[in-house]
């Protein structure tokens, strides 16, 4: 039975942004040329150029679908972290895979960054390592190698407070960093690149969901949201 995205809903409060490759209603192989934002707020993300379009896979995880990026496609927001309403505090889930693919310096998996202008970047190193950078002032959290591993589908968490940011993978903190500055207004937020496209920066993988919120959640709310995610797509 497919999964009602709406009936099994984690918390609410402060949801800016909600993308569920179970909720799209495509092909197989198919161009994905818009994904619905699901949180009511209509960031919905897109990609006009036919070329930079990722595929809609539809069996990709636990036999549901994602959203398969090849290095070369990205998805755009159209509003930047800080215009979705993000200035320090914040959640990020991600339910994503990396090809660990060397062809690539970085797997950008979310990122309004444009060099040190401001902005921040979730990615994933080619060495299996997890890392969040927050702009101004190089704020940056980064795991250990070898975290993940090839190809590997994990719920990727990156939790902001207001003095601090931890990183999780399926709900374990492998990292974290002081933060003491607000996340600084850069480029439209990218899904699958880099925020301003850098080259060598583009992800190689899957991404099935994403759920990002303007506030920073309670443990219990932050374990409630990852524990939806790790059952639903049977991680």
């Amino acid at each position: 039975m497919k999964w009602c995205p709406i009936a099994y809903a984690p918390t609410a409060d402060g949801m800016v942004l909600w993308l569920d490759a179970s909720a799209l209603a495509l092909l197989d192989g198919s161009s994905v040329a818009e994904w619905d934002d699901l949180s009511g707020n209509y960031n919905h993300a897109g990609q006009t150029d036919e070329a930079r379009q990722p595929t809609y896979v539809v069996s990709g995880l636990d036999g549901m679908p994602v959203v398969q990026f090849d290095g070369s496609n990205h998805m755009d927001v159209g509003k930047s972290l800080h215009g979705l309403g993000i200035e320090r505090e914040a959640a990020i889930f991600v339910v994503v895979s990396s090809t660990l693919s060397t062809e690539v310096t970085v797997h950008d998996v979310l990122s309004d960054w444009a060099s040190t202008a401001g902005g921040a970047t979730v990615r994933i190193r080619p060495n299996g390592g997890l890392e969040v950078y927050v702009y101004p002032n190089d704020h940056r959290a980064t795991s250990a190698t070898g975290i993940v591993a090839a190809d590997e589908f994990f719920v990727f968490t990156s939790h902001w407070f207001a003095d601090s940011h931890v990183l999780y993978k399926n709900g374990v903190s492998v990292a974290s960093t002081a933060l003491t500055d607000d996340v600084g207004d850069a480029e439209t937020l990218k899904i699958g690149a880099r925020g301003d496209l850098l080259d060598r920066s583009f992800l190689h993988g899957d991404i099935a969901e994403i759920l990002i919120y303007d506030r920073a959640l309670t443990s219990e709310e932050r374990e409630e949201v990852e524990q939806y995610l790790s059952s639903k797509w049977g991680l």
